[in-house]
């Protein structure tokens, strides 16, 4: 057994392994386990718990014989009594401990930090074992800039759910349709519950799950503009099949401090010919309507001004222009 504890610091590069996020910090937290000594052609797996502890000893062996070579658990410090036992049973298996409040994005940024392999699948305890992969993973070896593919999703009757994700305006303010899953490929503005297979390289690159945004649902929508606005996207493959044991609770789609950071870095930009830029009706708009406050409304925008003068110029698309030209057909 090994145990690897790491703070928080700014200072990356002495405290965290390679393939990390220059700009962002992480959690506190101890990882209980080896590297794999190699990972075969599976990717890994990036557990998220949300089930009794009492069962994790099974699924572990479930996806281990179903030929997942690297699992990677994140779970809360407090919850974890079991886990060095279940690090020596299987070799395959590494848990990182985290010992503050976490988003689940920043677990996810977390342990891509920590992964051997190239890509990751984002898994529940509460899922079955992944299914029909290939196609997925044909996708991210053929685009470069494809950083997560989402699959089809079944509830616990088998029934598909309508995690096909389409944004559209409705009388200037978004909304997001959930639809069902048609047809042998789609794309989704957001991966649904975090649940996808990933391209370790283009998830880093495009900046993961931004750790500023704590609520769920806009942390997820704030990931999934991001990557279209620069020139990337979420394919649906439903092929590619995973079932829910026990269905999550429906999203909250609340609009709070969350959603005021994911308005001004996203749908308040806007792209010119001379450059992006943050645009000050929608500044003013926003600070006027918002519960927050006009003072608080203008830090966040100050804040978004200054992300977007460091990360602008990857910004390839108006966030106008992703929602009016995603065409959605729906019978």
């Amino acid at each position: 057994m090994s145990t690897t504890p790491s703070m928080r610091n700014d200072n990356l590069s002495h405290t965290y392994p390679s393939h990390t996020y220059p700009s962002h910090t992480y959690p506190s937290h101890t990882v209980v386990g080896h590297p794999p000594a190699k990972t075969g052609p599976n990717p890994a797996i990036i557990l998220l718990n949300r089930s009794s502890r009492l069962l994790r000893r099974d699924y572990l062996l479930e996806l281990i014989e179903a030929g997942f070579s690297e699992i990677v658990s994140v779970e809360k410090a407090d919850d974890a009594y079991t886990v060095e036992s279940l690090s020596i049973e299987f070799r395959q298996v590494r848990f990182i401990l985290i010992e503050e409040s976490f988003s689940v994005g920043e677990s996810i940024n977390l342990a891509m930090t920590y992964l051997q392999s190239e890509r990751a699948i984002v898994l529940w305890s509460t899922m079955g074992v992944p299914r029909g992969m290939e196609r997925a993973l044909e996708i991210l070896r053929n685009n470069p800039r494809c950083a997560c593919v989402a699959p089809l999703l079944r509830g616990e009757r088998n029934d598909p759910l309508p995690t096909m994700h389409a944004p559209a305006f409705h009388n200037r303010t978004l909304r997001i349709l959930d639809l069902p899953v048609r047809g042998s490929t789609g794309k989704t503005i957001y991966p649904f519950d975090y649940v996808g297979l990933y391209d370790r390289t283009a998830f880093q690159r495009s900046g993961g799950y931004d750790p500023g945004i704590s609520h769920p649902y806009w942390q997820r929508l704030d990931f999934g503009f991001r990557l279209y606005l620069t020139g990337g996207d979420i394919p649906l493959v439903p092929s590619f099949r995973i079932v829910y044991k026990s269905l999550p609770d429906p999203e909250d789609r609340t609009i709070n401090r969350s959603y005021a950071r994911f308005f001004a870095r996203n749908l308040a930009i806007k792209l010119t010919p001379q450059g992006v830029r943050i645009s000050r009706a929608a500044t003013i708009r926003f600070a006027l309507r918002s519960r927050m406050g006009v003072p608080a409304s203008i830090r966040v925008f100050r804040s978004a001004a200054t992300w977007l003068a460091l990360n602008g110029r990857d910004i390839k698309m108006d966030p106008r222009d992703l929602v009016e030209q995603w065409g959605v057909e729906h019978d």
